[in-house]
């Protein structure tokens, strides 16, 4: 025989080997329920353990919220680990019952995809629970009523004045801060006074002129050409905030994406605007904090849409020109 096929033969018989070992395993699932005895309103543990085929896929869904006679709670699943050939995922949670008696668990079913692409389901075997009354067992056997113990006679109190005292002393906590208060405000007032108002963000100017020329700073930089989608659209919607709150004299600059829409319903401003704006902060929060990619059209576009607030927010008296558009 020749060497090449020799080791040809040595090659088929490890890929044999292999595809015969991962084809061993066998899915399996097994309940494991602790303890199996317990006394009325007791949380039993539960774990559920899944063997499956190493090229087996498994979508890991809730069990409960019941479970045959038992209530489920704070469930989860984990996995999946390598277990040899496989894969092994787990289920936990636990389980109340307010019954007594003897009680079963029925089969738990798990369905999941072969690595050929076709449905297969397995399930555990049934558990076999004893849940116990917490009276005595003849008394609960016979069905009586348990003896009630006499009433006790009223307990007397000392009064406890810890909680006036505590009131009194935040007090006058609070008005010794005030008076603190009042005399700094009194010490450094015409200080205080002289610090300058912040700048006005429109330069005396009407905002929706202001837009425009902002619109118009943000074309000529080319931050789109040279591929700085986060710095455009993080300008984009600074210029739309600052707009907007001042045509509406709202405060939005310090407000999340989410927040605006509510604020501009507030202020009594067009449904049209509003989506437009939801829509505009959206896909600049995508591209500032996912890191989106936009196309060049759709810069376009979003600009575009910041030109339609502004034109159709702005006074009516105050037609627009030319000029005030801008190019792209």
């Amino acid at each position: 025989m020749r060497p090449g096929t020799t080791l040809l033969l040595i090659l088929y018989s490890l890929f044999a080997t292999a595809v015969g070992r991962a084809a061993s395993v066998e899915p399996l699932v097994v309940l494991r329920l602790s303890p199996l005895e317990a006394t009325v309103g007791d949380r039993l543990q539960a774990t559920l353990s899944v063997l499956l085929p190493s090229d087996a896929s498994l979508d890991p869904d809730v069990i409960g919220p019941r479970l045959g006679p038992f209530a489920v709670d704070a469930e989860g699943w984990s996995g999946p680990i390598p277990e040899g050939e496989g894969q092994r995922w787990t289920w936990s949670g636990s389980l109340v019952s307010f019954r007594t008696g003897a009680m079963e668990i029925p089969p738990v079913r798990i369905e999941f995809l072969r690595g050929d692409g076709s449905s297969a389901s397995v399930e555990s075997a049934a558990l076999a629970v004893v849940v116990r009354s917490v009276l005595d067992p003849q008394t609960a056997l016979e069905g009586e009523s348990p003896a009630l113990a006499d009433l006790k006679p009223p307990a007397s109190l000392e009064p406890d004045y810890s909680g006036l005292w505590i009131a009194t002393a935040l007090l006058a906590l609070l008005l010794a801060v005030a008076g603190v208060a009042w005399w700094l405000q009194r010490r450094f007032a015409v200080k205080l006074a002289r610090v300058p108002l912040p700048q006005d963000p429109f330069h005396r100017v009407p905002p929706h002129v202001w837009a425009y020329e902002a619109l118009q700073t943000l074309l000529d930089r080319r931050l789109v050409e040279q591929g700085r989608f986060d710095t455009f659209f993080m300008e984009l919607s600074r210029i739309a905030k600052l707009y907007l709150g001042g045509r509406y004299r709202v405060d939005l600059m310090e407000r999340t994406s989410g927040e605006v829409p509510g604020v501009l319903e507030q202020a009594r401003t067009p449904g049209l605007t509003i989506e437009s704006t939801r829509d505009l902060l959206g896909l600049a929060d995508r591209v500032k904090f996912a890191g989106k990619r936009p196309a060049p059209e759709n810069c376009r576009r979003a600009i575009d849409t910041v030109y339609e607030i502004v034109d159709t927010t702005k006074p009516a008296d105050e037609p627009q020109t030319v000029d005030e558009r801008g190019a792209a």
